[in-house]
């Protein structure tokens, strides 16, 4: 039976799924790019060439369309292993199409939510988000503003991602070399904000792998300079896809503030060569995720 904890985050997740968002903030499976996404309109402000270099290798590196046939998410306290949610169990599609992300995904597990689908997409006008609910055999559309509890009970919210993405847009991006003990690929950077923009968080630490082309830790830090969010995509298990792009096989997301951990773990991710048109229709994304 799936836990309570579990299935209230579910729902509670659903009723705040309406959220101003960015490209790839929608699916647990792309956090560790994240930051990448935002970066497009911010390499101007790279004050070095290798800087400048290191910045579009990373954005060369997301594809414009995923399929994560499997991936799962599990939660536990921060300082134990005591599990606090279930795990969940995704198949989902991931699109950006002139700049505007489409994501869609059905739960496969736990059984209480088997079938369970939601959309969500960006327009010109806005986003929006659909949910299906077997249950009642019904799609409803999601209202609600941006989420503050944890995704499916999780150690990342939505307004997590508004917030990373409010700072970016106020901030300059600068290359800050590196520390006697990295490895020889490891760059770091800093993300500072202007202070009048006012922005939730008050830097963001990176360490970007330049052979691969990939954010694989990320420290989040508030106005007083502590440590918030910590997002790491383990060196180790970076896997190359069609011998072009690297994604994580796993990524950790720790939340000082909740005091939870979350990881994900991607165990079957493609390069979708056609997307069913379906899969991003509010009437018919529910059906199937198709081959």
């Amino acid at each position: 039976m799936l836990k309570e904890d579990t299935r209230r985050a579910f729902r509670a997740t659903l009723n705040v799924m309406n959220y101003p968002a960015h490209k790839y903030t929608a699916s647990l499976a792309r956090i560790a790019t994240l930051v990448v996404a935002i970066l497009a309109p911010l390499v101007g402000h790279a004050q070095k060439p290798e800087s400048q270099r290191i910045l579009e290798c990373v954005m060369d590196n997301v594809p414009p369309a995923l399929r994560v046939l499997d991936v799962v998410i599990t939660t536990h306290d921060l300082h134990s292993d005591q599990q606090t949610s279930d795990r969940v169990a995704f198949d989902a599609h991931l699109q950006d199409k002139n700049g505007l992300l489409a994501v869609s995904a059905i739960v496969n597990a736990p059984d209480d939510l088997e079938g369970a689908a939601y959309l969500f997409r960006q327009t010109t006008a806005g986003s929006e988000v659909f949910y299906y609910s077997p249950e009642l055999d019904r799609v409803r559309r999601i209202e609600g503003g941006s989420g503050v509890g944890g995704i499916f009970g999780s150690a990342l919210s939505f307004s997590d991602f508004e917030d990373v993405e409010r700072t970016l847009r106020s901030s300059s991006i600068t290359l800050r070399g590196v520390k006697p003990d990295d490895p020889a690929t490891i760059r770091r950077f800093v993300v500072l904000p202007s202070p009048a923009a006012e922005a939730p968080f008050g830097r963001i630490n990176m360490k970007v792998d330049t052979e691969r082309c990939f954010i694989v830790e990320a420290d989040i830090m508030n106005a007083e300079g502590e440590r918030i969010r910590h997002i790491r995509a383990p060196r180790d298990e970076l896997q190359k896809m069609d011998d072009r792009f690297w994604y994580p096989r796993r990524i950790e997301v720790q939340n000082f503030e909740t005091q939870r951990m979350t990881e994900a773990h991607i165990r079957d991710l493609r390069l979708p060569t056609s997307v069913p048109e379906q899969v991003f229709d509010p009437d018919a994304f529910y059906k199937g995720m198709g081959e």
